[in-house]
């Protein structure tokens, strides 16, 4: 997940995020001049039960974006406690959209094109386990991440930063 930019909260109704942690819906308020950094510490004071935060990018940068997963029996500041981190790969062999792991982060970006020799896929690898994703004409980053999660074996989770076009927002999930 990714958090950017600094609330305003200057809509008719009050500004607000909602997340479904755990099968649990947790609301957190949005008041005018958080950043980031305070946003993700608002989000994990409501955290369910034995649910925390994993650091991945900038969590102590004022103004910076923060960039997190939540994990569940972990532990905050960017380790997961006695859980052993994955090993993760990716491979993709569409001639537009890309993806690159780093530090178990996924990074995906372009849209597919699914126009060469064979059809295109994303594959995943996650010790040792691989995931295989058919990649359509038209999927774009969060279509992606969408499929990859749903292929994700139950209880796993995946950090996946969803780049687009300069000045667009950016989703992670």
């Amino acid at each position: 997940m990714r958090i950017s930019g600094t609330a305003n909260n200057r809509g008719v109704v009050a500004s607000f995020l909602k997340l479904d942690v755990g099968g649990k819906g947790i609301n957190v308020d949005l008041r005018g001049g958080m950043d980031p950094g305070r946003t993700a510490q608002a989000i994990e004071a409501r955290l369910p039960r034995g649910y925390s935060i994993h650091s991945f990018e900038n969590p102590h940068r004022a103004g910076a974006d923060v960039v997190f997963g939540i994990v569940k029996g972990g532990s905050t500041g960017g380790t997961t406690g006695t859980r052993k981190k994955p090993t993760v790969s990716v491979m993709e062999n569409d001639p537009a959209q890309s993806m690159k792991a780093d530090k178990n982060v996924i990074t995906i970006s372009g849209t597919a094109t699914n126009n060469g020799f064979a059809a295109s896929f994303a594959q995943v690898t996650v010790d040792k386990k691989k995931i295989n994703i058919p990649l359509s004409r038209g999927m774009d980053p969060q279509d992606t991440a969408k499929a990859l999660q749903n292929a994700l074996p139950d209880g796993s989770k995946a950090t996946i930063k969803v780049l687009r076009a300069p000045g667009a927002p950016v989703d992670d999930h």
